[in-house]
């Protein structure tokens, strides 16, 4: 497992860039090379999309970085729900991306 995707309630999330930012520097500590969502589509935010265009062209960008990667590693919900995130896990269910939650995978990477 080398190339790693980060997933996360983001539209439900006000501290979202914080969290995944610490949750990048983590895995990228650990040698990985992550996929930040965030990061990957902050120029849409630059364009004047409507906020349903805006969703739609993210997750178009996230699923095709999504799709190259070895594993998707899922930041704690904190009882939020996202639509985003659940497609993302279908997806990654179902192309046979490795799926973990966070902070089992850094429990495993400590081991």
């Amino acid at each position: 497992m080398h190339k790693i995707y980060i997933s996360g309630p983001i539209s439900s999330n006000p501290g979202y860039v914080r969290e995944f930012t610490d949750a990048e520097k983590s895995l990228r500590a650990m040698g990985y090379d992550v996929v930040n969502p965030v990061e990957i589509t902050r120029h849409l935010l630059e364009r004047n999309l409507s906020p349903a265009e805006l969703w739609r062209q993210c997750m178009i960008e996230d699923i095709k970085a999504l799709k190259e990667c070895d594993a998707i590693v899922l930041l704690d919900r904190k009882g939020l729900s996202s639509r985003g995130m659940d497609i993302e896990i279908k997806i990654a269910t179902r192309s046979g991306i490795r799926i973990l939650e966070l902070s089992d995978f850094l429990i495993e990477e400590g081991a």
